[in-house]
């Protein structure tokens, strides 16, 4: 669904200039066409594009294909895990939209780095197709974080087995990627299994 103001990135040329660890992808899902960004899973160096919006603005991510990758906005402490959902039949023209977070993105950059896809039992691809920038009235933005705070009910289990298990965080910064979206959601309550060996690699 389209909304009045909103902005579409489709475009991720603007990065950078394309190199081994960076990837344009010529592509059309749906109404939505242009060069999706995809990043080598060896880059250890965030692929940065300026918010070309201000203000406050709903963030939605446009995948296509099985896709993962670590996001965040310049200014915040860690990255996020971002991804599409896990569908085992899923063919590579098809995509999803998923809501990433509310933010003022006045003199803000997105940045990018891929998930570490080589602990994944999933086979996906660490990219982008495009991000869906909604303007959104500050007060009422402020109105959706104070709400979440007051009503969380909801509780939430993250499987960090390194085999059969979605996630494999080996730092503390990679516990706290995945820990941060729950902040101002509506989970109130996590359980987090960790593999025997994760401990160790996180107290060296």
């Amino acid at each position: 669904m389209s909304h009045a103001g909103e902005v579409l990135i489709t475009d991720f040329r603007p990065v950078a200039v394309p190199t081994d660890e960076l990837q344009f992808l010529s592509y059309q899902l749906g109404e939505h066409q242009g060069h999706m960004l995809r990043l080598n899973p060896n880059r250890h160096t965030p692929a940065v594009l300026p918010s070309p919006v201000s203000g406050w603005h709903e963030i939605h991510i446009g995948f296509m294909g099985a896709s993962g990758l670590q996001l965040r906005l310049s200014g915040e402490p860690c990255f996020r895990w971002v991804e599409s959902l896990v569908q085992w039949d899923r063919k590579d023209e098809q995509g999803e939209e998923t809501f990433w977070q509310v933010a003022d993105l006045s003199a803000r950059h997105f940045e990018f780095l891929p998930q570490m896809l080589e602990r994944r039992y999933d086979q996906r691809q660490a990219q982008i197709a495009y991000l869906r920038l909604v303007p959104i009235d500050p007060n009422r933005s402020k109105e959706q974080l104070e709400q979440r705070r007051t009503t969380r009910t909801a509780g939430a289990v993250i499987d960090s087995h390194k085999m059969f298990g979605t996630y494999a965080p080996k730092s503390l910064d990679e516990i706290r990627g995945l820990l941060v979206p729950f902040v101002d959601s509506d989970f109130w309550l996590h359980f987090t299994c960790v593999f025997p060996p994760l401990l160790d690699s996180i107290r060296t």
